[in-house]
């Protein structure tokens, strides 16, 4: 449908995306398998500050700009994609979070279970949160990272899309639960393509484009230069090459500290419980349980001509060494590892010697993972925080269903 000259990005999910099967990887066997376990819960969700927000707003102008068909549907579909991520990924992260932090209290003196949350929104506010041993979760100081002085606006929204963070969180983690007394557990929630396991929603910073000049690529009046279609989807995207250039970098980009309530997108209310016509609170979408919204949208961009020098995000490699490195440096033993983003899957084969601290990962083969994809309330049901083996075996039941 695009111009013979563009290299296009496609995320082919649904829009009320079904659970799809994972793939699941036996590593190693971590030991011992009795120790009391922490949930490292890691959330790269979608969360803009003010000045990403001008990113989404622009972006928004420029699609609402688009008029003639067929272009026009494939804009509007790709706005409403963008729309609703703005508002369901973090509401999806807030509601587990809450899950959470009210039943694993309630366990308080007999659990076996722990848990540790970070999010972008509290790591840009200097934190992150967790409970030991049944107690009352408790803010504890996300130390400002290396480097971060000189991240970009993108990476300082989303400072979790970056490789420093998740060593940062895992340091923290095993600070306050010694490796030696512990195992873990690490769920990373994120967009994902196919190269990135953790990146932002969008990958390009709009800013820059005129409505002129994104009107003429749009409708193949101009073809000139390299240009990219960049989507940020908490599914894989399939880049597909239609004629000209050499794929881009598909850059992460980070979404930071602000209240959706406070703006507006395309002339439409971004309210935390309103979206469109769809009521959006923080247990439904839309009258759709929030499983059912996809994380890996079918959002494409028309032909945004970017100067990205390097990719944002987390790759797949550098997220198999950052686990790698977590059990020869810090001694941190993964029973469960789940990479939920789509598209997460990456082929094990000569890492798996590097990898023996991992028992066994969760991985998406495709577009299209659901935003929830864990019932938190019945993996913290008494009966799983009592013992660490019931609270693996749980969860590992319900990503295999």
């Amino acid at each position: 449908m695009w111009s013979a000259g563009l290299l296009l990005v496609l995320c082919s999910s649904s829009s009320y995306a079904q659970k799809q099967d994972l793939l699941e990887t036996v590593i190693g066997t971590p030991k011992p398998l009795n120790r009391p376990v922490v949930l490292i819960y890691y959330a790269n969700e979608t969360s803009p500050t003010s000045e990403e927000m001008k990113n989404f707003e622009h972006t928004i102008t420029l699609l609402d700009s688009v008029q003639k068909a067929p272009h026009k549907e494939e804009a509007l579909k790709t706005k409403n994609s963008i729309l609703k991520d703005l508002v369901t990924f973090r509401a999806t992260v807030e509601s587990e979070f809450a899950t959470i932090k009210d039943l694993l209290p309630k366990a308080q003196g007999v659990s076996q279970v722990n848990a540790v949350l970070f999010s972008n929104y509290a790591t840009r506010l200097g934190y992150f949160e967790y409970s030991k041993d049944g107690a009352d979760f408790q803010k504890s100081e996300f130390a400002k990272v290396s480097g971060s002085d000189q991240w970009d606006y993108i990476y300082k929204s989303n400072p979790l899309s970056h490789t420093e963070s998740l060593r940062a969180a895992l340091k923290m983690t095993a600070k306050v639960f010694s490796p030696e007394k512990y195992s873990y557990v690490l769920i990373t929630k994120s967009h994902g393509d196919e190269n990135m396991i953790l990146r932002p929603k969008l990958a390009f910073d709009s800013k820059g484009i005129n409505q002129e000049k994104f009107l003429a690529m749009v409708y193949r009046e101009e073809n000139s230069g390299p240009l990219l279609q960049a989507v940020g989807s908490k599914g894989a995207n399939h880049v597909a090459k239609v004629g000209m250039g050499v794929q881009g970098s598909m850059g992460k980009e980070t979404l930071g500290d602000q209240e959706l309530g406070k703006e507006t997108l395309g002339g439409q209310g971004l309210g935390k419980e309103t979206l469109g016509d769809q009521g959006l609170g923080k247990e439904t979408l839309g009258g759709q349980g929030l499983g059912k919204e996809s994380l890996g949208e079918e959002v494409w961009f028309k032909n945004f001509e970017t100067q990205l020098q390097k990719p944002y995000g987390i790759s797949k490699q550098e997220y198999a060494r950052i686990l790698s490195r977590a059990g020869s440096e810090l001694k941190m033993n993964f029973s469960i590892v789940f990479a939920e983003s789509c598209n997460s899957n990456f082929p094990i084969g000569k890492q798996s010697s590097e990898l023996q601290n991992v028992g066994t990962i969760f991985m998406s083969v495709k577009d299209g993972l659901p935003y929830r994809n864990i019932s938190y309330a019945r993996l913290f049901e008494a009966k799983n925080t009592m013992r660490a083996d019931s609270f693996l075996n749980s969860l590992k039941f319900m990503l295999r269903s």
